[in-house]
């Protein structure tokens, strides 16, 4: 039987294994299946319940139960033309459940490396403001990031800013999106990107500092 492919870099019996429960597979199958495939492994293209009753402490009459069970819950695929199980389900299975795995551990990762870099930011800004960011200036700090800016261009704009003394994210947003209009420009000859600062906006951060201070207080 040839090998899903998803288990070309990886030990299916080690998926296998660690996926076992989530499968609903209990410990007398699993080590069914875990002889089915070192036998298929060794050549043995029709692994029969009496070839693994000698091989293991089973009866065929409880291995054929096994399979039965296996078969009923698509684990396991039987081809009548060669009278024989195979594994290609339970490896269809096993390869969404490694898929899913590995999505969800990339997701963690980023979103780790993520909150890194913006604690990161938020250090670097506060340290040049010599105040705590509030938690709307925060969320615009984290626009930025979501924006694709790079720490670079942010630092760059944030000491802009105290040149000009503007130490607040409305001066460095401005010039964020002027870096990038500029960018945009040389590249292509144009952008769509405005210099302008959206009054609502520009509004509620200073309803929130005004607030953040009085609480701070």
């Amino acid at each position: 039987m040839k090998k899903n492919s998803a288990f070309a870099a990886v030990s299916f019996r080690s998926v296998l294994l660690d996926n076992y429960k989530k499968l609903g597979i209990n410990e007398k199958e699993l080590v069914v299946l875990l002889m089915f495939d070192h036998l298929l492994e060794q050549g043995n293209d029709m692994p029969t319940s009496d070839l693994l009753a000698l091989k293991m402490n089973y009866s065929v009459e409880e291995i054929d139960t096994v399979l039965a069970n296996l078969y009923r819950r698509d684990l396991i695929s039987f081809d009548p033309k060669k009278a024989r199980f195979a594994l290609d389900p339970l490896m269809e299975r096993l390869s969404v459940s490694f898929a899913q795995t590995l999505n969800l551990e990339k997701e963690k990762r980023l979103d780790e490396e993520r909150e890194e870099r913006l604690a990161g930011l938020y250090e670097f800004i506060e340290a040049r403001w010599e105040r705590t960011l509030t938690p709307l200036e925060k969320a615009t700090v984290a626009d930025w990031v979501n924006a694709n800016y790079t720490d670079k261009e942010i630092h760059s704009a944030v000491r802009d800013g105290l040149m000009q003394n503007k130490v607040n994210v409305r001066y460095v947003d401005r010039r964020l999106r002027s870096m990038r209009a500029a960018a945009d420009i040389e590249a292509t000859g144009h952008s769509a990107i405005s210099d302008n600062w959206d009054k609502p906006i520009d509004e509620t951060l200073d309803i929130s500092q005004e607030k953040w201070e009085e609480d701070e207080d």
